[in-house]
C-alpha cells in the first residue's frame, strides 16, 4: 500500500536556508525512519546555494517529500509556512543542519499511544565538527516525567530548560493555535517565546529520556555569526516574555529570573560585537535602554543573583553611559593580558563618549587605574557598598 494513501500521523517540517552542506544527511535521516506514516515538508527560505537542486532531486525520489520555496523571511516564518501545509496529527521541526536517529518517530508514536500527550519533550545530542557528541537533557528531570500543569512547564522554560523548539513533538492543532504575529520579526530568541505560547495551549505534557535528535554545531550557520540585530532581537523577545509572564500572573521572582537571563545575554552579545563600529554598537544599546526588560531589571536589580560587577555594568548602561559600558566590557573581555587590556582601551582614550560627561585623560596610562576610577566613581554615585 502507498504510504501516502493514508493521512500521515506525523508532519516533519524542515526550514532550510543555504543548507547545502548538511541538507542531504538531514533529509535522509527522516526518510530512513522505522515508522513510515509521515510526510516531510521542506521550506526553502530564499537560499542562494544548491539547496533548491538538492530538494528537487528528492521530489522525484520520494512520495513522502514535499518542497516549497519562499523569499527569505527567517526560520520562524519558514516553520509556520510548513505548518500551513501540514496535515499530520502531530508535528515536529527539524533544523536543516541536524539529523535524527532512525527510531525517533517510532519512539514518539509509542509514547503518544500510551499517554495521549499534547506535547512531548525529548533529549538531544550536540555534535561537534569531529563527529563527537554530548547528550543534553532539555528538561529538569532525568526520567519519564508528567508535568502537573502547563504552568509548571512554563516555569521550567524560564529557568533555562526546554526553550528550543527542535526537541519537541506536539499536536498540530496546538501548533496552529499559536499566534506568531507578535514574534514574526524576531530572529533571535523566538524559540523560547514560541515554546511559551505552545505550553499555554497544552494540558498533557511529558518529558522522555531518549536522546534521538542530533544537533550539529554548524560553523556555516548564520546563527553562529554575531550581529548587532541579535542584541535588539533578544531584548524584543525578553520584553514579550515579560509581558506573557505578567499577563499569566506569574510570581515576580520569575520575572526577575527572566530579566537576569536577558542581561547576561546582552552582555554576551555586546562582547561578541566589540569588533563592530562602536558608534553603531552604542546606538543599538541606547535603543534597548528604555525597553520593558530594562525597566523591570532596574526595579528588581538588588533582588537578583547577578554578580556585583554585572549589576554595576547594568547601572552604567541604564544611565546611558554607553561609551564607558563598551569600554569596560572590552577591558573585561581582554583581561587575560595587560597588553591586550591596554590595546582594548586605546580606541577609547580619545573618545568623547556619547551622552557621557566623562573624558579620559591621555596621561592615564594604567588600565587598572581607569577601571578603578570608574568603578569607584559609580560605586559612590549609586551608594554601593563594596
Amino acid at each position: 500500500m502507498n504510504i501516502m494513501s493514508q493521512t500521515p500521523f506525523f508532519s516533519v517540517i524542515i526550514p532550510a536556508y543555504n543548507a547545502e552542506h548538511y541538507l542531504k544527511e538531514c533529509i535522509d535521516s527522516v526518510l530512513k525512519q522505522t515508522f513510515k506514516n509521515f510526510e516531510l515538508i521542506v521550506i526553502n527560505d530564499g537560499s542562494t546555494d544548491s539547496t533548491e537542486l538538492i530538494c528537487q532531486n528528492y521530489k522525484v525520489l520520494s512520495t513522502q517529500f514535499q518542497y516549497y520555496s519562499q523569499e527569505n523571511q527567517g526560520q520562524l516564518i519558514a516553520r509556520m509556512e510548513g505548518l500551513k501545509i501540514a496535515i499530520g496529527k502531530y508535528v515536529l521541526w527539524l533544523d536543516s543542519d541536524d539529523y535524527w536517529d532512525s527510531k525517533l518517530l517510532e519512539t514518539m508514536y509509542k509514547y503518544i499511544l500510551c499517554y495521549q500527550s499534547d506535547l512531548i519533550i525529548f533529549r538531544y545530542n550536540i555534535v561537534n565538527e569531529n563527529g563527537n557528541f554530548k547528550e543534553i537533557n532539555p528538561c529538569a528531570h532525568s526520567i519519564l516525567y508528567h508535568y502537573g500543569s502547563n504552568k509548571e512547564f512554563i516555569q521550567e522554560i524560564i529557568k533555562g530548560f526546554s526553550g528550543v523548539i527542535f526537541c519537541k513533538c506536539m499536536k498540530r492543532v496546538i501548533a496552529e493555535a499559536v499566534d506568531v504575529k507578535k514574534i514574526k520579526d524576531i530572529k533571535y530568541g523566538e524559540d523560547i517565546l514560541h515554546s511559551l505560547y505552545v505550553a499555554k495551549k497544552c494540558n498533557k505534557i511529558i518529558s522522555v529520556p531518549e536522546a534521538l535528535y542530533y544537533n550539529r554545531l554548524n560553523t556555516f550557520s548564520v546563527c553562529q555569526t554575531p550581529t548587532l540585530k541579535q542584541i535588539y532581537d533578544s531584548t524584543s523577545a525578553s520584553d514579550a516574555i515579560c509581558e506573557f509572564l505578567k499577563k499569566e500572573n506569574f510570581a515576580v521572582d520569575l520575572l526577575g529570573m527572566q530579566v537576569t537571563h536577558w542581561w547576561m545575554n546582552v552582555l554576551g552579545l555586546t562582547t561578541k560585537n566589540l569588533n563592530k563600529n562602536h558608534m553603531q554598537l552604542s546606538n543599538v544599546l541606547i535603543k534597548i535602554r528604555d525597553s520593558k526588560s530594562t525597566v523591570i531589571l532596574n526595579d528588581l536589580l538588588w533582588h537578583t543573583k547577578l554578580p556585583l560587577l554585572k549589576k554595576i555594568a547594568f547601572l552604567i548602561f541604564k544611565n546611558k553611559k554607553m561609551g564607558l559600558f563598551i569600554m569596560l566590557l572590552a577591558i573585561y573581555h581582554n583581561k587575560s593580558s595587560k597588553r591586550t587590556i591596554d590595546n582594548a582601551i586605546t580606541p577609547f582614550l580619545c573618545l568623547n563618549f556619547i551622552n557621557d560627561e566623562i573624558s579620559v585623560s591621555a596621561s592615564v596610562k594604567s588600565s587598572d587605574s581607569i577601571i578603578y576610577f570608574y568603578f569607584y566613581e559609580y560605586s559612590l554615585h549609586f551608594c554601593i557598598t563594596i
